[in-house]
């Protein structure tokens, strides 16, 4: 029977890779004292600050060209040689990402993508009650734990003395204690919680890492620190559009939908926009951009993607960055809005943001491997200006990123299609109705599709349009989607 689960929210885990955490210390207490005579000695106590507890695992891995280095320690633990237990591995990061890739497509394939009933489409993505399919759920369970396992074995395949003392080490630790808090500390984005260890007795379900602990994923590269969120009742954005769109399509139902149910800003010029950016605080929720954009030269090789306002201005990444750069390291500094580009060809984040959102984007399946390879944080990124999940919704109906995509590139666009492939994690879902919420899960990964074409359709007129209905995104599900974001992005 489906009951209510009880849920206690013990910590805001994103808060703790934001804010630098508090100190332990130490109470000395001359009243109780230890010893006697002259070797008496005030007593010391140790009190934790509060926060969450420690980790009980940590785990690194770290590239270097192709070689790959991985080390472990668990907290208080004394290892061989006073050192941390390390070692290098056999695989090349190459052959690791390809594996972790092929594992996300077996999940995707077997798993989410299960689909028997053209009445109930994809049941294990959209339903919590999986009892009518308990016998077809524990075969795809099996598999997917066996998948695991195979990862976890190829990942630490090898005969070198240090590398089986280490996997030795690592599957004791993962197999015998239960329920630990291990972060993995990884310059590869790995799907650690699918990996699965040979538990004893084998149990498919128990054996995944997910299942088993509790699992943190951290990267080489971090946001800056920055304070606490405020406390607001409503949440803070802005409009940033040219006065020339403010009348296009749908534009006066979203800017509508913002001052409803949020504190709105609107600006016109650019120099209100750089005058905000300029402050050490700007503590909005969502930067909103409905505007032109376009690919500048700058008398460069390389084009940079460029908004525009209703003056002439062009405001690229080296502009946003020139007016936040004496607030970078700056404690008291705030800057970590949503952004949503919603500008032609805006496949670039413009400024070091926590996330963004791009609708029916103009660009190849394949442009962040191609054309923006730095754009996500990794090894040697740590400047890199998208911080958090970037957004990507699709439609079979957009007939400009589809068929003319195809008739001049040879392949239809992220659009049409979604992303391709890409140097960080992707995951795929549909765009919600208003009354569904958004799991956080669903969209906590670097690259999220969305599958968006049973909403942006078009009308008749559209459909015959060369372009089909590209530009047919604004919906309430659009601006669901939006807020949604912005709500867990905090």
């Amino acid at each position: 029977m489906p009951r209510e689960l009880q849920v206690e929210i013990r910590q805001n885990p994103s808060a703790d890779y934001t804010r630098l955490p508090q100190p332990a210390y130490q109470v000395v207490t001359a009243a109780s004292r230890t010893g006697s005579g002259p070797f008496a000695r005030p007593r010391v106590i140790d009190r934790p600050a509060e926060g969450p507890d420690p980790l009980d695992l940590v785990v690194s891995l770290r590239r270097n060209g192709d070689d790959l280095q991985v080390s472990a320690f668990r907290t208080g633990e004394r290892t061989p040689g006073n050192r941390m237990h390390r070692a290098g591995l056999t695989i090349s990061a190459p052959k690791l990402l390809h594996l972790a890739a092929r594992l996300r497509t077996v999940w995707r394939d077997r798993l989410i993508g299960y689909d028997p009933d053209p009445l109930n489409p994809y049941p294990f993505a959209s339903t919590v009650d999986f009892s009518p399919l308990a016998a077809v759920a524990e075969r795809k369970v099996a598999e997917l734990a066996e998948e695991g396992r195979y990862f976890l074995e190829t990942m630490f395949e090898g005969s070198d003395r240090s590398l089986v003392l280490f996997r030795e080490y690592l599957n004791r630790t993962l197999t015998e204690l239960d329920s630990l808090r291990i972060r993995f500390d990884s310059d590869l984005h790995l799907p650690w919680p699918m990996l699965a260890v040979d538990g004893d007795p084998s149990d498919p379900w128990a054996d995944f890492l997910g299942h088993r602990h509790q699992i943190e994923q951290t990267g080489a590269a971090y946001p800056p620190i920055q304070p606490p969120n405020s406390a607001r009742t409503r949440p803070v954005t802005s409009l940033n559009t040219d006065d020339q769109l403010t009348g296009i399509g749908r534009a006066p139902e979203v800017r509508k939908l913002l001052e409803d149910r949020s504190q709105l800003t609107v600006r016109t010029d650019s120099d209100l926009l750089l005058k905000a950016l300029s402050a050490a605080v700007l503590d909005e929720d969502v930067m909103y951009f409905w505007c032109h954009g376009q690919f500048v030269a700058n008398d460069s090789p390389y084009e940079q993607l460029a908004v525009r306002l209703s003056d002439d201005r062009h405001i690229d990444a080296e502009l946003v960055r020139r007016h936040r750069r004496r607030h970078l390291d700056r404690p008291d500094a705030v800057f970590r809005p949503f952004v949503l580009l919603n500008a032609c060809h805006t496949g670039q984040s413009a400024a070091a943001v926590d996330s963004a959102l791009v609708f029916q984007m103009a660009a190849p399946r394949d442009a962040f491997d191609r054309l923006f390879p730095r754009l996500f944080l990794g090894p040697g990124r740590a400047g890199a200006p998208l911080r958090g999940p970037l957004v990507l919704t699709h439609s079979r109906w957009d007939r400009a990123t589809g068929f003319w995509h195809l008739r001049a590139e040879g392949r239809p666009g992220i659009g049409h299609s979604g992303t391709g492939s890409a140097p960080v994690a992707q995951f795929s879902t549909r765009l919600r109705p208003t009354d569904s919420p958004y799991p956080h899960a669903d969209l906590d990964h670097p690259i999220v599709n969305i599958d968006a074409g049973h909403v942006y359709r078009g009308g008749l007129a559209t459909r015959l349009h060369p372009s089909g209905a590209h530009s047919d995104f604004q919906h309430p599900e659009s601006a669901h989607l939006l807020l949604s974001l912005a709500s867990h992005s905090r």
